[in-house]
């Protein structure tokens, strides 16, 4: 148990080191009555006085009043509606009169002794992502086509003409691109020798590698790959004339220039040239060699294109 001179001494202490005590808030004066001597009203002032210094003491009927109230070893200290009980066996009345001028202290005056704020945490900033980058998927386009094909021979062979429609399906990405086609061609009649001729019907299948570059609404592009043409030919105005298949393949290139419209929809014109090496010779018993398949066309054509996605 602490004794009352060290509590008198831990609260002197806490006021010596807590901040000036505000006198706006403690009472002008102070009335200490007893009802015996141990403590008398006169040890309490005299404990008081150090303490509060600038509060009047001892002018009965003015103030604060404080009555103590002895019983033996039992003693009580009131300060209006506050109330205490202490004990001292030993009837210590010097002690006494400390601990009732502390509790009249700490019950006038309270001391206020700053708590430290508990620091906050370092506030930890997120870093910013970077926004998600978005994966460029291949296009998917389909091409449709018509236009015309030309193959310039000399001689007696002549130069051909005809009419040819393309469908071609485009997968794209990072300015590459892989093409499959189909194209149908108007039959054609190729050599003629008295009333005897042969006509040809071509179906030009086509696999390429396309390079392309785009700005704003314009793309401009180049072609170069394989081709393969299924030829039927077949012998007129002759008698026991049957139809023949030819498989022929060659090279295949092309130049294309598109304006896009909108995102998905494009005009489209393009040029582009077969060549097959190994043209095919046409035979026409009894005339003999009536002509040969030719081995260079040139195409134009123009179309619209349709992005899948």
């Amino acid at each position: 148990m602490i004794s009352h001179r060290r509590l008198y001494l831990v609260v002197a202490a806490l006021l010596c080191g807590s901040e000036t005590l505000a006198n706006a808030d403690l009472p002008r004066a102070i009335s200490v009555t007893a009802d015996a001597n141990c403590p008398s009203a006169q040890d309490v002032n005299a404990e008081l006085h150090p303490l509060l210094p600038s509060v009047t003491l001892g002018v009965a009927g003015q103030g604060i009043a404080v009555t103590l109230r002895e019983d033996g070893p039992h003693y009580q200290v009131s300060i209006e509606s506050n109330h205490r009980d202490f004990v001292d066996e030993k009837l210590q009345c010097a002690e006494r009169a400390k601990t009732v001028a502390v509790f009249i202290l700490l019950t006038l005056q309270p001391p206020l002794i700053p708590i430290p704020s508990a620091e906050k945490p370092p506030k930890v900033v997120a870093p910013i992502a970077p926004p998600p980058r978005h994966k460029q998927f291949p296009y998917v386009d389909v091409e449709l086509s018509t236009g015309f094909e030309v193959a310039p021979r000399s001689g007696s062979n002549g130069t051909l003409w005809t009419g040819i429609a393309s469908i071609r399906g485009v997968v794209s990405a990072n300015h590459v691109a892989a093409v499959v086609g189909v194209s149908g061609a108007f039959p054609t009649l190729v050599g003629q020798v008295a009333d005897a001729s042969v006509r040809i019907n071509r179906l030009p299948l086509d696999v390429s590698l396309r390079g392309w570059w785009r700005k704003s609404r314009i793309e401009l592009s180049g072609d170069l790959g394989l081709t393969t043409t299924v030829t039927w030919v077949r012998g007129l105005n002759l008698v026991g004339s049957a139809t023949q298949t030819r498989l022929d393949t060659g090279i295949r290139l092309a130049a294309g220039l598109r304006i896009w419209l909108t995102k998905r929809i494009s005009l489209s014109l393009s040029i582009d040239s077969t060549i097959l090496p190994k043209p095919y010779q046409l035979v026409v018993n009894p005339e003999g060699v009536v002509g040969s398949l030719p081995e260079l066309w040139l195409g134009a054509s123009a179309g619209l294109i349709v992005r899948l996605r």
